[in-house]
């Protein structure tokens, strides 16, 4: 999508070499670099595409941001759908948790401050992501996966078939109870 015609086009490129003439060469390049950059950006409607040379190294294992996922799984979940989840312990309840978000939400995986405001504002059950993390880094339940959110490296955890058993059992014995 073209917003600007040629003749305005050429009239700006101009424009833009009389405005650095009198410039030192290394800053007279680079703001002649951010100039047309400029131009083509308000003439074609899009940010003009970067250099090869300058592409970033990718991350591995960068997490979508927690506030949006969390912020999902707060709007779509019916916490009366899962009571069970206030007579379990902290382990227990993240296990759940990370089940009940694979299953019906289709998100494999979440990280100890995600489980952590998720049990707080959902299910109004107050705990910390430090008393989440400690809960599962030790254990055989969970797969602990490292992962980089805004900068800041935490884990993402996701409930491997042991965690399935051995919640099962103990949602099994809560029955019981």
């Amino acid at each position: 999508m073209i917003l600007m015609d040629n003749q305005k086009l050429k009239e700006e490129i101009e424009q833009a070499k009389e405005t650095v003439e009198g410039l030192p060469e290394p800053f007279k390049s680079k703001t002649y670099d951010k100039l047309l950059e400029r131009i083509l950006d308000a003439a074609y409607g899009a940010k003009s595409q970067k250099k090869a040379g300058n592409v970033a190294r990718s991350k591995k294992n960068v997490a979508p941001r927690e506030d949006d996922i969390v912020q999902r799984v707060i709007n779509d979940l019916d916490r009366s759908k899962y009571e069970e989840i206030h007579n379990l312990k902290v382990l227990e309840r993240s296990l759940y948790l990370l089940r009940i978000v694979r299953e019906k939400l289709k998100i494999d995986g979440l990280s100890p401050s995600q489980i952590a405001s998720i049990l707080t504002d959902k299910f109004r059950i107050k705990t910390t992501k430090e008393a989440v993390s400690m809960s599962l880094m030790k254990t055989h339940y969970v797969d602990r996966i490292p992962t980089v959110n805004r900068g800041a490296r935490t884990y993402q955890y996701k409930l491997m078939q042991k965690g399935e058993d051995y919640l099962k059992k103990v949602l099994e014995s809560e029955e019981n109870e």
